[in-house]
């Protein structure tokens, strides 16, 4: 009938009102929409509490099962909290740790490690992450330990194992270039006793086919004497002592040089060989010998993989 009547009826517990006086369809639709959006309001605020329950009954079932020790430290660094990871850790329940010390420190910062105690005849080690939270609305620390024993015993064993690892590559580096250098000498006579009797300085040769043996012998030779190099080559590299004879060469020199040289292969292959140095650099510092290897080795690869009437 009038407003202290409606304030009676509010106090009484009603929930909503309408005066007469201002009664006309708009108020009463513009009244049952607010009480079915007030309506909807507290629904959804009665799921959104079971939603929160539900969360809460899940986070306690994942520091129950959680693999990682979880502690919860206040700031003298007493335990206030503990998983039974915790407990399975320390060999102790969590309820018997509340209150003491488990010898973490309290301190902000990146992890690290610390060792807890011996376990089958050998340190457990353990990756500690700490966090400020608060516990109670009490400053607290949040402590996630992880048993890291295996992985530091296993990292002893890499280091171990690639010390002699590498005790053995340098024997083998220092093996192939002495047997190398031991190689070379006499082959470097071979191949010079060759070429003096292919050029008969002593005398022409009396048989035809001595000399097509000469010339095998001096191709294989020369072949052998470039895989001997190439292994001395990469002993010194591995040892760190390959050494670069450095000085200004001509980019495109060293293209058509290499393309010339594969020429006659790439025509027996079918193909056109290209050399295009139009927007090629004016000079190059660098190993002439080395960036000739590198490039005919790149060359030689394009061949063998161009297919049939490429270019």
């Amino acid at each position: 009938g009038d407003l202290p009547a409606a304030l009676d009826a509010v106090r009484l517990g009603a929930e909503d009102y309408l005066l007469k006086s201002t009664f006309d369809d708009g108020s009463l639709r513009a009244r049952i929409e607010f009480m079915i959006a007030r309506f909807r309001e507290q629904r959804a605020t009665h799921r959104r509490l079971l939603e929160t329950q539900r969360l809460t009954a899940r986070f306690e079932g994942l520091m129950r099962d959680n693999a990682d020790a979880i502690l919860v430290l206040d700031a003298k660094g007493k335990v206030v909290f503990a998983n039974p990871a915790a407990g399975k850790l320390y060999r102790n329940s969590p309820l018997s740790m509340i209150g003491s010390s488990v010898g973490v420190p309290v301190q902000d910062g990146g992890p690290f490690e610390i060792v807890i105690g011996h376990h089958e005849g050998a340190d457990t080690v353990a990756d500690v992450r700490i966090m400020r939270t608060t516990w109670d609305d009490q400053p607290a620390f949040l402590a996630t330990l992880r048993d890291i024993s295996l992985r530091k015993r296993t990292e002893r064993d890499l280091v171990v194992a690639k010390q002699q690892a590498e005790l053995a590559n340098e024997m083998k580096s220092k093996f192939l270039a002495n047997m190398s250098h031991e190689l070379r000498t006499p082959l470097n006579s071979i191949l010079g006793f060759t070429e003096m009797m292919e050029r008969g300085l002593f005398g022409p040769i009396g048989n035809e086919r001595y000399s097509d043996y000469l010339a095998t012998i001096r191709q294989s030779g020369n072949h052998l004497l470039t895989l001997i190099n190439n292994l001395l080559d990469l002993s010194k590299i591995e040892a760190g002592r390959e050494e670069l004879h450095e000085e200004d060469l001509s980019v495109a020199a060293l293209l058509e040089a290499a393309a010339h040289a594969e020429e006659p292969t790439a025509k027996e292959r079918g193909f056109f060989l290209i050399c295009q140095t139009r927007n090629a650099p004016e000079s190059l510092r660098g190993d002439r010998v080395k960036l000739d290897q590198i490039i005919l080795n790149l060359l030689s690869n394009a061949i063998k993989f161009t297919p049939e009437g490429g270019k």
